[in-house]
């Protein structure tokens, strides 16, 4: 035996895109005013699944490399400003790792250099 329907009433495509941008607009005001929660809600979603989501993003990158390296080149082409003052930063932050690498790599190249005139 089938249930009865859960409702008497008609279903009408009006009432039915009523109800539902009803329920659209309420969720907007919901997650405006509920920052914090959806912050938190998302972060537990993301430490209980983040094996699964890794791999998906992993599987997402290998098929869409392209689409997402020409995606990269457009963003640092439209906000070279901004790239460039990441990159300051990084090295203003990192300056003397930066140059303990330098002069290794420097180091090296005179070792070889040296060891070729031989």
């Amino acid at each position: 035996m089938t249930p009865p329907p859960r409702s008497t009433a008609p279903a009408t495509a009006a009432g039915d895109n009523e109800r539902k941008a009803k329920r659209a607009a309420y969720m907007r005001a919901w997650r405006a005013a509920n920052p914090g929660k959806i912050k938190a809600q998302n972060a537990a979603y993301h430490a209980a699944n983040r094996e699964k989501l890794n791999a998906r993003a992993v599987v997402y990158r290998a098929a869409n490399r392209e689409k997402l390296n020409a995606q990269t080149r457009a963003w640092r082409a439209a906000n070279a400003d901004k790239v460039k003052a990441r990159q300051a930063a990084y090295r203003a932050a990192n300056r003397e790792t930066l140059k303990a690498k330098q002069d290794a790599r420097r180091a090296a190249a005179k070792r070889r250099r040296q060891g070729e005139g031989e």
